[in-house]
């Protein structure tokens, strides 16, 4: 018996492996230096991240999320301000089929059969010749308007003229 602590044995192959494979050698611990009937692999330095490096790592995703986040706020405010604008489209072709059967405007949304985007509110003013319009977000403090006829533009939003979609 070898006195040896440590001993290079052969890997061998299964028997179903190709005969033109070479055999690895790896350092294995002798059973008689652990006193275990199961030999171990040596290992060799210890594995794993430093807390430097695991900071470093912070730090980086860290500086990634405070550039990212602010552009992502942007890209929703003006998401909500693309769905007032759009509701408001849809309302002046709501108020326009509205006149069509009616010979007059109206303030009223659900008379208009109008489904407005989640979050959105709108505010309409008519009378017999003209409307104005002004919606709002509760996710956002933006205000979109439109005004048609001989109604004048929504208070707080400056719309440059008829039949236009602006938001402040």
């Amino acid at each position: 018996m070898s006195c040896s602590f440590f001993e290079q044995r052969p890997v061998v192959a299964s028997p179903d492996a190709s005969s033109t494979k070479e055999s690895a050698v790896l350092p294995i611990i002798s059973r008689e230096a652990t006193g275990s009937p199961i030999p171990r692999l040596v290992r060799g330095a210890a594995s794993g991240f430093t807390l430097i490096e695991l900071l470093v790592v912070l730090v980086i995703i860290g500086l990634l999320a405070s550039i990212a986040l602010p552009r992502f706020s942007k890209a929703r405010d003006k998401a909500y301000q693309t769905q007032m604008q759009n509701d408001l489209r849809s309302l002046a072709t709501a108020e326009e089929a509205y006149f069509d059967d009616n010979m007059s405007y109206t303030n009223n949304v659900t008379a208009l059969n109008l489904v407005l985007t989640k979050g959105v509110s709108v505010s309409i003013q008519a009378d017999a010749v003209g409307w104005s319009a002004k919606a709002t977000h509760t996710a956002i403090p933006a205000q979109c308007g439109m005004y048609f006829g001989s109604a004048t533009a929504p208070s707080g939003v400056s719309v440059p003229g008829e039949g236009i979609v602006a938001c402040n």
